[in-house]
């Protein structure tokens, strides 16, 4: 009987593959001084380690759709990656374009000036700097990129014509002043961001930009003082935020042209222009497309009155924020406007519930052309030159807001309605159920329906 077993037990000790480590370092003592080398030299599950110090190859790196980890070294106290691949300013340092999947994982890397290279199938402008992935995905992990330059997305570029398999993973990364963004994503792909820090960004374009059907997930990032918008999203795009902070930024977050989109427990502070921005100038693009900002605070955001928190320009478009707050924002808290010329009413509408907004210098909530509602939220100790400190509702139209159940107190408008004004309305707005007191000059001014 022992002879019988035997047999099977070889075969299942040589179904074994075994994984290599290859060695990589400057001074000769290892496997291999060329990066690409031992690349090449490595099959599916080997682990290239990659000794601290400054590499810069001839030509761009390609790990030629193996499913391997190239690992460098990092500090032992600080953590920091000691490993740097320096693209010279003349190449892209890296490309995954052979179907790579996230079992390909780069971790403590530095990707350092790299340039952006023209070649994408179908794609203007140069961009990926440092990294492009075409039709594949990747794990970064404990990587920096950082002085990385291209016409637009600057470190990180990855594309597909179909929906790519899988999604890239950057876990704890780090994206310091890259010139003209930082990650872009493009046509079908989806990625997720945790604890990286988004920081310095240089130029006009977006740090994360994400257009044509692209899903970004955000989970405790970082991002700060970077010269454009922290995220902008295009084209039946997805967003997903929770508890990250943007902090110093021209913008918090843009997206258009139909997108769905989750914030939740995020900050937005101190960003010049706007922390959110949600915008559809068509219909019916953005029918049917919904976002949900919630437990997320807005504080002192703009940079003179015409600056708005939130901004919600819609065609037709389904938003929910729920117990946020709005505080001290340089100019208004939020604006919702209805940008169909026609006096149809939309079928979605945002709903703005259970919110605090207090010591914005230009007002609480304008609501022009918008059906709105809004519910169980304190609106206090705002200031607006006009009218309508609180919540100020002009061409309103059929289906035009519900204002119900709010606390409306102390705020001071230069002229009339401080409260709460109603003007120039197609339809007679629905105001119930309120309490309206301490607000100067007046308390409510125009006609509505109790």
């Amino acid at each position: 009987m022992k002879h019988l077993f035997m047999p099977a037990c070889v075969l299942a000790i040589s179904a074994v593959a075994s994984a290599d480590t290859i060695t990589v370092c400057l001074d000769g003592s290892c496997d291999h001084v060329d990066i690409q080398a031992a690349i090449d030299a490595a099959s599916d599950g080997d682990v290239i380690d990659i000794a601290a110090g400054t590499y810069e190859p001839s030509v761009t790196l390609n790990t030629l759709g193996k499913k391997i980890t190239l690992s460098g070294e990092s500090d032992a106290v600080s953590g920091e990656p000691l490993s740097v691949i320096s693209g010279q300013g003349q190449i892209r340092i890296l490309e995954c374009t052979s179907g790579e999947t996230i079992e390909t994982v780069f971790r403590s890397l530095v990707f350092r000036d790299g340039v952006g290279l023209d070649g994408i199938p179908d794609v203007p402008f140069t961009r990926g700097g440092a990294v492009y992935l075409r039709l594949s995905v990747a794990t970064f992990e404990n990587c920096m990129f950082t002085n990385n330059s291209a016409d637009r997305d600057g470190a990180v570029f990855f594309s597909g014509d179909v929906q790519v398999q899988g999604r890239a993973a950057f876990n704890d990364c780090q994206f310091i002043a890259n010139i003209n963004g930082g990650v872009g994503m493009y046509a079908f792909v989806s990625a997720d961001f945790s604890g990286c820090t988004f920081e310095g960004s240089i130029g006009t374009h977006p740090v994360v930009s994400c257009r044509e059907g692209c899903d970004g997930r955000f989970t405790f990032c970082v991002f700060v003082d970077n010269e454009a918008g922290c995220f902008s999203s295009l084209s039946y795009s997805w967003a997903n935020m929770e508890y990250c902070q943007l902090i110093g930024n021209r913008y918090g977050v843009g997206m258009s042209e139909g997108f769905n989109g989750t914030f939740t427990g995020c900050t937005f502070r101190g960003n010049e222009s706007s922390g959110m921005i949600l915008a559809s100038q068509r219909t019916p693009i953005a029918s049917g497309f919904s976002t949900t900002i919630t437990d997320c605070s807005f504080i002192e955001n703009g940079s003179d009155e015409t600056s708005v928190a939130l901004k919600m320009l819609f065609a037709d478009c389904d938003v929910r924020v729920e117990n946020c707050t709005f505080i001290n924002n340089t100019g208004l808290a939020i604006e919702s406007r209805f940008t169909n010329d026609t006096d149809e009413a939309a079928e979605d509408h945002p709903y703005i519930v259970g919110c605090t907004i207090t010591g914005n210098s230009a007002g609480g909530i304008k609501l022009r052309r918008s059906n709105a509602k809004v519910q169980s939220c304190v609106i206090s100790c705002n200031e607006s030159p006009g009218t309508g400190a609180a919540i100020e509702v002009y061409e309103s139209i059929e289906g035009g807001p519900e204002i119900y159940g709010n606390v409306i107190t102390n705020n001071t408008s230069g002229s009339g309605g401080s409260g709460v004004a109603f003007y120039s309305n197609d339809s007679t707005p629905y105001f119930s159920l309120n309490t309206v007191c301490g607000n100067m000059p007046e308390q409510v001014d125009g006609e509505y329906n109790e």
